[in-house]
């Protein structure tokens, strides 16, 4: 009997120590800083992810969490990653597609003369293009 108090202290304890509000905060001051960095209003916003202004305003305040489909969807809208919008990563930038890696590397090939680049540099350049063409065998 006592592992069982015991047991369902820790459980309280947990859920005392657990706040829910927190991803939704995070969430909802993500969504309108970048809302408002790109010049949305919340009814433009609203529109662009088919919803109503008023659960937009829910969804910044915190009082209200999306769904994750709408979470992909406020993504895409807002150019940042799910990762981003949730908390898990303080980096707003979604991250580059292989096809994006691919045209990094050409444009550096086309614009910089790779005989003048440093060893260092060259080397850099040398890993990324293994690095891309590694990750397509994989994917």
């Amino acid at each position: 009997m006592n592992n069982t108090k015991s047991s369902n202290s820790k459980i309280n304890e947990d859920k005392k120590n657990f706040k829910e509000e927190e991803k939704p905060t995070i969430l909802g001051r993500r969504v309108k800083n970048l809302r408002e960095a790109q010049g949305f209003s919340t009814a433009e916003l609203a529109k662009k992810i088919e919803k109503s202004k008023a659960t937009v305003v829910m969804y910044e305040t915190g009082s209200r969490f999306p769904q994750i489909k709408d979470v992909h969807i406020l993504a895409k809208v807002l150019n940042t990653s799910t990762s981003y919008l949730i908390g898990e990563t303080d980096l707003p930038s979604p991250a580059l597609t292989k096809n994006d890696a691919k045209s990094l590397v050409e444009l550096i090939k086309i614009h910089v003369d790779s005989n003048n680049l440093k060893k260092r540099d060259q080397d850099i350049l040398n890993k990324l293009e293994e690095l891309i063409k590694t990750t397509e065998k994989i994917i």
